[in-house]
């Protein structure tokens, strides 16, 4: 996965998570379960392709944001290039239009906020589809790419508005061509804090055995307090849930039991063969800790999700001579590059996230004790899962600290 993003984008989902609201232990899942699964299932292939692609130890990156691409992307293809897409990003009937709207329904209260915003930048003289311009109307924006540092400008401007000001400058300088004709974005904003803080004064020096050899990093400790854990005795594993206030959304901690000398990579494959969500959410009790130890950490990923997809599988829609996005417009169209950057801080107040992707459309040319101790010290997965929906919204590995 290369660090920069080069030729033309279409900017197709920018996302960003700051952590917390409500939910109940008892509430299910409101988002269909075929979508959840689909964005969770998808987020595991992509997970494994940027271990496998990328030479960087630590990663993070958003299935729901890219599966928002995804989305975007198979409503306007059709033919074996929707086909494509869809059993890529695992779509089927009118999945990626129902992701869409599931959206669309999330609200703030005073307790958290969650907003999603999705936005198109439309080439001002493009004429589109009639069916297009009435599904997307409300979203459409008309820019001059010929103007193309001006474009970027109006473009980047609205991410960074969108992200609180967390993804600055997501297109580099020379990235939109002048015959660019679209640009999508998907934007997230979620808030919130640890139910349970971490007192600072407790973080201190601890050594982390990781891939570059033992280290010492800053962890951040609570004693004798009650989390929501449980030990899978099948996969070798333990799950720790943080929750964010209001316990809603949940941050969840994957560590290999200390007999376990499995791989972040192979923990999250013996996962996705159980399913993400009955990992996630099954069979947990709350659990007294007389220590809870987890390191801060600051971590930031780029992929060249154009490569990452073709390696998936979706070859089409990049090819300018085959691609079929004829629901947008007639005209011979493609995706040209793809880009998603996404950080993640998890510190004592809580946890900050982002994410973006981008491209470009062109033309042709349980049990309690009161001495359980779980210490991440070692090389372990993390998934930040909406509760309420099931749906993972960040995930990713620390296998090294600095």
């Amino acid at each position: 996965m290369r660090e920069s993003i080069s030729s033309t984008s279409l900017t197709c989902c920018v996302l960003l998570l700051l952590l917390g609201t409500h939910a109940d232990d008892n509430e299910q899942c409101v988002t269909p379960q075929g979508i959840t699964n689909a964005v969770n299932s998808f987020g595991v292939d992509m997970f494994l392709t940027i271990k496998r692609d990328t030479t960087a130890s630590n990663t993070v990156f958003s299935p729901l944001s890219i599966s928002t691409a995804g989305a975007v992307l198979s409503l306007l293809a059709n033919g074996d290039t929707k086909n494509e897409v869809d059993t890529v990003f695992k779509f089927t009937m009118d999945m990626a239009q129902e992701l869409i709207k599931s959206q669309d329904i999330r609200n703030t209260n005073s307790s958290n906020i969650l907003a999603l915003v999705n936005g198109l930048f439309l080439q001002s003289d493009f004429d589109v589809k009639q069916e297009f311009k009435e599904r997307f109307e409300r979203l459409l924006q008309r820019v001059d790419f010929g103007m193309t540092e001006v474009a970027r400008s109006t473009i980047n401007g609205w991410i960074e508005t969108a992200t609180q000001g967390h993804i600055p400058d997501m297109l580099p300088k020379n990235t939109l061509a002048a015959d660019a004709k679209l640009v999508l974005a998907n934007a997230v904003y979620f808030q919130g804090l640890w139910q349970y803080a971490f007192n600072k004064d407790a973080t201190s020096l601890r050594m982390f055995t990781g891939l570059n050899g033992g280290k010492e990093a800053m962890f951040m400790h609570h004693s004798d307090s009650k989390f929501r854990w449980k030990n899978d005795e099948e996969l070798g594993i333990q799950i720790l849930e943080l929750p964010y206030e209001g316990d809603r959304f949940g941050m969840f901690f994957v560590l290999p039991n200390a007999d376990n000398p499995g791989s972040p990579t192979e923990l999250v494959q013996q996962i996705a063969g159980r399913g993400v969500t009955a990992v996630l959410t099954k069979d947990f009790s709350n659990s007294t800790f007389s220590t809870v130890s987890i390191p801060k950490f600051e971590i930031e990923t780029s992929v060249e999700l154009d490569e990452a997809l073709q390696t998936l599988g979706v070859n089409l829609i990049f090819d300018p001579n085959d691609a079929d996005l004829s629901g947008l417009s007639e005209e011979k169209l493609h995706i040209d590059k793809g880009l998603h950057r996404a950080k993640i801080i998890v510190d004592e107040s809580g946890t900050e996230a982002a994410a973006a992707t981008t491209g470009t459309v062109l033309p042709l040319s349980a049990q309690t004790t009161a001495d359980r101790t779980f210490i991440a010290d070692r090389p372990f997965v993390y998934f930040v899962l909406d509760k309420l929906d099931c749906a993972v919204l960040f995930m990713g590995s620390v296998e090294s600290l600095q």
